[in-house]
């Protein structure tokens, strides 16, 4: 019984963080410009979901946030890689891919003696990955 409870909150904290890495960019780094796409402002940042800013930028460097596969994991990867162009001295992020390692549940239950009590956890599968370009406005 305490397993199935510990396993649940282990889920649950996990669930809620995603893991972002961070590599910065080295090379020539000119300013580049988009063409414009689709935004989401996050906690002041310009999330570019589709496209690239239509202005002129650096590239900073490249994120690659993890969380579990749930209905949150999206807005939580755009969090994250919100506070990491914050960390970076950036203002926007280029999304560059997502990947979604599938999803679905595990479900475990355990019986008391005689059937007298049933406990049941689930466990989120699968993993959703997503990797941006870090960038900083020029203008």
């Amino acid at each position: 019984m305490m397993r199935a409870i510990l396993l649940a909150v282990a889920a649950a904290v996990l669930s809620g963080c995603a893991i972002v890495d961070y590599e910065k960019f080295e090379g020539a780094n000119q300013a580049q410009v988009g063409s414009g796409g689709t935004k989401t402002v996050v906690e002041g940042v310009d999330i570019w979901n589709y496209g690239a800013p239509p202005r002129p930028y650096r590239i900073l460097g490249m994120a690659t946030a993890t969380i579990a596969n749930g209905p949150a994991g999206p807005s939580m990867i755009r969090s994250s890689i919100a506070n990491k162009v914050k960390e970076a001295g950036g203002n926007a992020a280029i999304n560059v891919d997502n990947i979604d390692s599938g999803g679905g549940a595990a479900i475990g239950q355990s019986f008391g003696a005689g059937g007298g009590y049933a406990t049941s956890t689930a466990v989120l599968i699968g993993r959703i990955t997503a990797r941006y370009l870090i960038v900083r406005y020029e203008d």
